[in-house]
């Protein structure tokens, strides 16, 4: 049995693909900045919650906060 918010044994699809860096940069607050490799990464998932099926997506881009990534 895994824990609750375990999601490492569910169905995922992961998804990255490469966009302009000037339209992330447009969407980041200040302090957090996008890196040259401009990538989304999507996660397309699939886990059970109280015995129901849970659907999500969970989308990111790769950028820095303070130099860090």
């Amino acid at each position: 049995m895994t824990s609750p918010g375990e999601i490492s044994q569910w169905p995922m699809l992961k998804i990255v693909y490469r966009t302009d860096p000037g339209k992330i940069a447009e969407l980041l607050p200040p302090g957090i900045t996008n890196i040259d490799s401009a990538n989304v990464n999507l996660t397309i998932y699939k886990l059970p919650v109280d015995g129901e099926p849970e659907y999500g997506i969970l989308m990111t881009v790769d950028a820095t906060y303070e130099g860090i990534p």
